[in-house]
């Protein structure tokens, strides 16, 4: 009898907890809705200035060496180091790019046809020729590939003439004297090298025989 009513009791208790509600109990769709209220809104990155560059040139692109500069005669424009190595020796090609479209591409590397660039060191923009726009001038390591120290890299020289609307004209004979400048390569050296040559240039006319003509930028 005592085991009957002892069961009987536990059945009521359990009745009685299953039945009962506690206060501190809210609904389920209620947190839910306070925990999202709580959670902030994902802010979206807003594009880089050089975002939509990469489209124009791919994997080629070198991003490390290119970068935003800035030219009296034309405003901003994004200097691109690309590579190409589809061609027989591997090499940089050098592009301008404005508003999202190639502005210029400059004309070949000083060497390009001779040697094998190994990497790209420097960029500077300098008026060189005293017409008060700033011009390019381009170093890059190179190799010859050929020999015992075909291997040895030198640093090799390019010079691009600012013209006018976002044009550059190379002279290769001009490249081709830097280059083989052999005390000082320095920025002042240079410059006075082609103050020099301007003035002799202007007191004695070249002979077609041994002036190379200039090369000037181009799209493709």
């Amino acid at each position: 009898m005592r085991k009957t009513e002892l069961l009987l009791i536990f059945s009521i208790l359990l009745l009685f907890i299953a039945c009962e509600t506690p206060e501190n109990e809210s609904e389920p769709e209620g947190e839910t809705e306070v925990a999202e209220d709580t959670v902030p809104e994902l802010s979206v990155k807003a594009p880089t200035e050089n975002s939509d560059i990469p489209n124009l040139f791919g994997d080629k692109l070198l991003e490390e060496h290119s970068q935003w500069v800035e030219f009296e005669n034309i405003g901003k424009v994004y200097f691109a180091v690309v590579n190409n190595f589809e061609s027989v020796s591997a090499k940089h090609n050098y592009y301008l790019v404005k508003d999202g479209e190639k502005l210029s591409k400059l004309p070949a590397f000083y060497g390009d046809d001779m040697w094998i660039v190994n990497d790209f060191q420097k960029l500077t923009l300098e008026d060189l020729n005293n017409d008060g726009k700033k011009d390019i001038l381009i170093e890059a390591e190179y190799v010859t590939g050929v020999g015992p120290t075909g291997m040895l890299p030198f640093t090799a020289i390019s010079i691009y003439f600012n013209k006018d609307e976002g044009k550059f004209e190379n002279d290769p004979a001009i490249d081709q004297e830097v280059n083989e400048m052999e005390d000082d390569k320095s920025l002042e050296a240079i410059k006075k090298y082609i103050k020099n040559r301007k003035a002799f240039n202007a007191a004695h006319k070249p002979s077609e025989s041994t002036s190379a003509s200039p090369t000037h930028t181009h799209i493709d």
